[in-house]
């Protein structure tokens, strides 16, 4: 019995450890709220795997970076405590979330954060370093990446500092005070998180601590401007595939928005399933609008899924090789098929070359050429696991050459061609293969594709 219950209690206790470990993820939402002294309002923190699934089983253990403006209890409660702007934090494991509180209506300025312990903070805490990259050597340079911060109004994003010697690489890592020079445009707090308060150009400004007089500033652009999803509309997909979609600002050098500040919906979740950071599941076979809104805007995109494929049909057939002659050219086909034979022409095939210095293949045509003399392999892949089909290629130094240059056939009657690889001086080869026939006047005789001649009217033509 004792035996029976340590091993229930283990049971009991891993599935949270283990749900804490696989978090890639943790959004709050909203990522940026306004209330006065004295208001409170609720924050949703959300973790995530790493392919945008919620987990619903986590610990989250919230925190303010200024409680002099700000503070959470242990359900996301933010109560608003003098003006200002703090940095509410989310934290599972070592995955953390923010989510920016401007508070209004004190009698006066909250007090200033407190300033950094001088030796590693707790993880819990903010990082005074602002998570500069290790060096030695002592700075000589202080540096903000990125050097422009460019916002819409509301957003926030984070600017870290870099410290570097004479010579550019990286020294040890120092703490920094951070200032806005222009407080009504944009806040900054002691980690670096900057907010956009309202359209204008502000400057941040990074000031090392312990003396040595360095600076470091960056501009803050804030302006209202649309944003549009980069990878356009419409959205083709693999069922089970996933693709991360990315919200930009086109008129601000294409940069991307804060995914923390927007929200993202989908028309049908039996189609199409997307994360609050931008993850796109196809789900099944069908079409589906996901919405992305935030800082008083919103976009759409029409996203497709197209059915399940389980075989490739391709022509020719596979065989032990497919001769090509040098600088010559064969066709290739395939198509995607269902279960139940229905083409899936909207499945995307991939094309390869196993050395495309003996054969090139152009996917639009389906012509592959050959380029030297050789052997290579031509390999089409569909949109699953195991679909993929491949062709030996001998690219020969010959040329096409009719078995019987000279063939005389009655009405309606048929005969099939044969052809050879010959080299320069005629002499052959090896039977031709693969090869495209055609007939210069098909009311006398027409040719089939594998070569068969049939008779339709009295005369000559040639067949090629």
């Amino acid at each position: 019995m004792i035996k029976r219950g340590f091993i229930a209690a283990l049971a009991f206790c891993i599935p949270g450890s283990a749900a804490a470990q696989n978090v890639a993820e943790v959004q709050v939402a909203p990522p940026s709220v306004t209330i006065r002294v004295g208001e409170r309002s609720g924050l949703l923190a959300t973790a995530f795997d790493r392919i945008g699934n919620v987990i619903p089983t986590v610990r989250i253990i919230w925190s303010s970076n200024n409680i002099n403006v700000a503070k959470v209890d242990n359900t996301g409660t933010v109560t608003g405590v003098g003006n200002g702007v703090a940095i509410i934090e989310a934290r599972v494991g070592a995955r953390r979330g923010q989510a920016a509180v401007q508070v209004t209506g004190g009698s006066g300025g909250a007090a200033p954060p407190a300033a950094p312990p001088p030796g590693p903070p707790p993880p819990a805490g903010p990082d005074p370093f602002g998570g500069q990259p290790p060096g030695s050597g002592p700075a000589a340079a202080l540096r903000l990446e990125p050097g422009v911060v460019y916002l819409l109004p509301s957003e926030n994003s984070r600017v870290s500092p870099r410290a570097l010697r004479e010579d550019g690489s990286p020294a040890t890592p120092v703490i920094v005070t951070w200032t806005s020079l222009r407080p009504d445009v944009a806040s900054v707090d002691q980690s670096g998180n900057v907010v956009a308060l309202s359209p204008g150009q502000g400057t941040i400004q990074a000031t090392a601590s312990g003396g040595g007089g360095l600076t470091a500033t960056a501009p803050v652009v804030v302006q209202q401007a649309e944003f549009t999803v980069r990878e356009g509309s419409p959205l083709m997909l693999s069922p089970g595939e996933l693709d991360t979609l990315h919200v930009i600002v086109a008129t601000q050098n294409n940069r991307t928005v804060n995914p923390l500040v927007l929200q993202w919906a989908s028309s049908d979740q039996s189609v199409a399933r997307v994360s609050l950071a931008g993850v796109v599941t196809a789900a099944g076979p069908g079409k589906a609008i996901l919405t992305v809104s935030g800082l008083l805007q919103s976009k759409s995109i029409n996203v497709s899924v197209h059915p399940v494929v389980t075989k490739l049909s391709v022509r020719p057939k596979i065989s032990d090789e497919v001769q090509v002659p040098l600088t010559g050219t064969a066709k290739f086909e395939a198509q995607a098929l269902t279960s139940e034979n229905a083409p899936v022409p909207e499945a995307p095939l991939r094309w390869t070359v196993t050395d495309p210095g003996i054969a090139s293949f152009d996917p639009q045509t389906g012509t592959l050429t050959g380029r030297a003399v050789g052997k290579t392999q031509l390999t089409v892949r569909g949109p699953g696991v195991g679909l993929a089909v491949a062709w030996n290629i001998s690219v020969i130094a010959g040329f096409p050459r009719f078995a019987q240059p000279r063939v005389g056939i009655g009405i309606n009657q048929r005969r099939t061609l044969r052809a050879n690889y010959a080299d320069e001086q005629g002499n052959v080869l090896g039977p031709a293969s693969n090869l495209t026939w055609s007939s210069d006047n098909p009311q006398i005789a027409s040719v089939g594709e594998d070569g068969t001649v049939a008779g339709a009217g009295y005369g000559r033509r040639r067949a090629v």
